[in-house]
């Protein structure tokens, strides 16, 4: 614990864990409503598609999100996918249908994860820093072709930076047309009983806590944080917050540092500049704002 807690097993123990034990304690199917009956849902997969077109500002919203998060080496597809969520939810005319299925929460985690890749594509092109796990196997994938990412990669070879764009964008399309034509078998998962799904997915679980590293150590690690997410289900404790401040917590915390040495230990670097101003001020408008905005719906 003193090097600290790694990021697979705690995810996997408070997102995926903690979700199994909540359904196998329960005993019933994923889903209450019988969705699937002997027949292909077209019509609900097209009604998924129009869910999405009837919504541009929260597609537009939760892009910009991932892209932004996709720039930032190091934070990868979770923290866009989080991030877009939570914005979604404050902007959102039902909040209160979040963490119950909500098809704006959907739209926007996804929508967020795959606009990341392209953001992730940026940094790893322009200065050889990979923005995600992916790009890392893309830059090693450079060096082995003696391609140097970075300035002179745009300048010389910007062919194979605009043949990367298209294979991002046509992986998208393709991605989608394959989930489209798969998902009238794979939604017959939601109508098995928990406990028939639990064994498979708690191996699975166990085995990619185990793999990252190859420690047990890891995998008791992912079940500590399975009861821990599960009594922070039970009693309605929102496990979001908990698992953004867990990714952005180590970044801040270098970036203060860092900030402090730069500056000789002086605290006017946080405030010296506009552009400092704008994002504090930006940052504790995002913390008032909700409170201010339930006064108001109170008072209405």
């Amino acid at each position: 614990l003193w090097d600290g807690i790694p990021l697979v097993p705690f995810f996997i123990g408070l997102l995926a864990l903690s979700e199994l034990i909540f359904y196998t304690l329960h005993g019933k199917k994923i889903s209450s409503e019988k969705i699937f009956d002997g027949g292909c849902k077209w019509d609900q997969m097209i009604q998924g598609i129009f869910d999405v077109l009837r919504r541009p500002f929260l597609v537009l919203q939760s892009s910009i999100i991932g892209t932004v998060a996709g720039i930032i080496p190091g934070v990868g597809g979770a923290v866009a996918s989080f991030m877009a969520y939570s914005a979604a939810q404050r902007v959102s005319k039902n909040p209160q249908s979040f963490g119950k299925g909500s098809v704006e929460g959907l739209i926007a985690a996804e929508t967020s994860n795959d606009a990341k890749e392209g953001g992730s594509l940026l940094p790893t092109v322009a200065f050889g820093i990979p923005g995600s796990p992916d790009m890392a196997i893309v830059l090693g994938a450079f060096i082995l072709h003696g391609l140097e990412p970075g300035p002179l990669l745009l300048r010389d070879h910007l062919g194979v930076v605009v043949v990367l764009a298209l294979g991002i964008a046509l992986s998208q399309l393709i991605g989608s047309f394959m989930v489209l034509f798969a998902a009238p078998f794979l939604v017959r998962l939601v109508s098995l009983r928990a406990t028939y799904i639990s064994p498979v997915v708690l191996a699975l679980c166990l085995a990619g806590a185990y793999s990252v590293r190859l420690n047990v150590y890891d995998v008791f690690l992912a079940c500590g944080c399975g009861f821990f997410g599960f009594f922070l289900r039970r009693y309605r404790f929102p496990i979001i917050p908990i698992a953004i401040g867990f990714m952005l917590g180590n970044l801040v915390e270098k970036a203060f540092h860092q900030s402090l040495m730069m500056a000789y230990g002086s605290y006017k670097v946080f405030y010296s500049s506009v552009l400092s101003v704008i994002l504090i001020s930006s940052s504790l408008g995002l913390l008032i704002i909700p409170y201010v905005k339930s006064k108001w719906l109170t008072k209405k």
